[in-house]
């Protein structure tokens, strides 16, 4: 019973032709729809870049983005899309984002950042200071997957001396019920309420789909309700200040 929450996708790769997500409309449509029935409100588009290294083809992106929000009205989708990109982290990504050729997410001065698995703390954390001093907030991107990473203390410092949070992907969740021995650590980071937001990072229909609102049913059951809505939902809407949806 109760609400239904309302779940938000502010990691997925939807716009079609311009990363390793759906490469032409009617793939792009797909991931679009499937959200929407799944009852996600708001959809944050984060394709990726690479400050400095790879131009960002940002007239594809933008005009993929208008044809996504038009597709979505015309077919009375209740699915708002937002701007926004997944950031791998380069030593040009403050000034590039600061002379505002990499998209934060919705225009705002939060920013999704990865880096390569194999990342150092020590790296991680300097990236961190770096686009902190230029007044960013920096979610970490699929936090999961940092070998370096792997250790509470680590995390709860990191946190506390950068500011920063944490993003965990929805199929990492849903592992929780299907792989025990790869989810132990993925367990620990949700019982220590390390992770601020759980999203898709879908990249296909089929392939990497949209999946939050199964995602958002593991901590619903073990946390309560209340923790569940704030992961998939409520907690990135507080912090870019979302509006409510309809």
């Amino acid at each position: 019973g109760g609400t239904p929450p309302m779940l938000i996708e502010m990691h997925s790769h939807v716009i079609r032709n311009v990363d390793d997500g759906p490469q032409d409309n009617t793939h792009m449509f797909a991931l679009l729809a499937q959200a929407a029935s799944q009852g996600t409100r708001h959809l944050i588009c984060t394709s990726h870049i690479t400050p400095g290294y790879k131009p960002f083809p940002n007239t594809a992106y933008l005009t993929g983005l208008q044809e996504a929000t038009a597709w979505c009205a015309q077919n009375a989708l209740n699915l708002k899309l937002h701007i926004g990109s997944e950031i791998l982290y380069t030593e040009s990504t403050s000034r590039l984002l600061d002379e505002g050729y990499v998209p934060s997410l919705d225009q705002t001065m939060t920013v999704l950042v990865e880096f390569l698995p194999t990342a150092s703390e020590k790296e991680i954390r300097n990236a961190l200071q770096d686009l902190g001093s230029h007044g960013y907030t920096v979610i970490l991107a699929h936090v999961e997957r940092y070998a370096h990473l792997h250790s509470l203390s680590t995390m709860a410092s990191l946190k506390q001396d950068c500011g920063c949070y944490y993003q965990m992907n929805s199929r990492t969740v849903l592992s929780q019920r299907d792989f025990l021995h790869r989810s132990l650590w993925t367990k620990k980071l949700l019982d220590h309420h390390l992770i601020d937001f759980v999203s898709s990072d879908a990249h296909g229909a089929h392939t990497r789909p949209m999946c939050l609102n199964e995602a958002h049913e593991y901590p619903a059951s073990h946390y309560g309700q209340q923790e569940a809505d704030a992961l998939c939902g409520n907690n990135i809407q507080a912090l870019l200040k979302l509006e409510e949806s309809e």
